[in-house]
């Protein structure tokens, strides 16, 4: 239990750090790049599209190192996966945090009236925050019989790495991926049409 407490705190803080890296590249060097040659900034629905495509890229790399992982264990069960594999992950991650997520707040604020930010500010950590950890929630239990189920000891030893990846294999993990997949898919059409129809209401304007 403590080296499984100190492995989700590891992570917690790779994934924070690889958000902090990609918003710092994105800021400094992508955006202004952008504008200083191209005179382009990057609208908000396409913010959110990229952030979808991230999340599709994401979810469909945890598919490829999933078969990798499975097909590794049946082959060769003493031979660990190198941590090389996770990398795109966090890269993916990051990325699609940036675009989308944090891309959610600056247009909470750029898009209310002044006298109306604080409240925009607000319905958008509600959808981001509460919503969301509500939706999760909820697959976490509908979906609970789906991942690793590790057998319940009351001895202080941990089940070994060997155990775990047993467990894994043995898990539902791929298929709850593919719905992850899906309903990314899904808001990846609804930005795209989005920032469709954004276009041609803006070229009615102009008309």
């Amino acid at each position: 239990m403590q080296r499984r407490k100190k492995s989700q705190a590891a992570r917690g803080l790779q994934i924070l750090s690889s958000v902090v890296i990609a918003s710092a590249f994105n800021g400094t060097i992508l955006y202004p790049f952008l504008m200083r040659r191209y005179k382009y900034k990057i609208p908000f629905a396409t913010k959110f599209a990229i952030g979808n495509i991230c999340a599709v890229l994401c979810v469909g790399w945890s598919l490829i190192v999933d078969r990798v992982i499975i097909n590794q264990y049946h082959t060769n069960q003493n031979e660990h996966l190198n941590l090389v594999w996770s990398i795109p992950n966090y890269v993916f991650l990051a990325f699609g945090e940036t675009f989308a997520n944090i891309s959610s707040y600056e247009a909470a604020f750029a898009i209310a009236p002044i006298e109306l930010r604080g409240f925009g500010t607000a319905i958008n950590l509600f959808v981001r925050s509460g919503l969301a950890a509500f939706i999760s929630t909820a697959m976490d239990s509908i979906f609970k019989g789906w991942f690793p189920q590790t057998p319940s000891s009351s001895s202080s030893s941990s089940p070994s790495l060997s155990e775990i990846i047993k467990y894994y294999t043995e898990s539902r993990i791929p298929s709850f991926l593919w719905i992850l997949l899906g309903i990314n898919v899904i808001g990846l059409v609804l930005n795209r049409s989005e920032e469709h129809t954004s276009e041609l209401q803006s070229r009615q304007y102009l008309v």
